[in-house]
């Protein structure tokens, strides 16, 4: 809860992303009985960032997808999953709340690692960034995987 508070003050929302998240919210969760289930996957090393340690092995995401599995039973649960592997996203489209997922689109750039970018990319990867953890900050269910070795 603080952290999420200090979050929202420090990196608030410009007008056109505030703007974005209520159309993502409204569409996500169309009704207040509607839920948002939510997973934050961080892989570190992976196809596009190859340099660091391995944070998160896929061979242990059976225990993300059981969560967001057991959480998300409902026609009314959406799930949404952030991650720095696009074979992560992939992988969570195939299980069986896929159909559920909602996605705020956009490509993931490795913002720390972006050098080779042009500015524009550059910028509209750290907006992903900063929108995708505000939407975390909405949901009702959230599981965040291991950032540190």
């Amino acid at each position: 809860m603080v952290l999420s508070t200090l979050y929202k003050r420090v990196l608030r929302l410009s007008e056109r992303l505030e703007q974005k998240m209520i159309n993502f919210m409204q569409q996500a969760l169309p009704t207040s009985s509607d839920r948002l289930i939510c997973a934050h996957v961080h892989m570190g090393s992976n196809p596009t960032i190859h340099d660091i340690a391995v944070r998160f092995h896929e061979d242990n995401s059976s225990v993300v997808w059981k969560f967001l599995a057991r959480h998300s039973k409902s026609d009314k649960d959406r799930v949404f999953l952030m991650s720095d592997s696009e074979n992560v996203l992939r992988m969570g489209r195939s299980q069986i709340f896929g159909h559920r997922m909602v996605a705020s689109g956009g490509s993931i750039n490795h913002i720390n690692r972006s050098g080779s970018l042009g500015t524009e990319e550059r910028c509209a990867g750290l907006e992903k960034v900063i929108f995708d953890q505000h939407v975390l900050m909405q949901c009702d269910v959230l599981l965040i995987s291991l950032k540190w070795n």
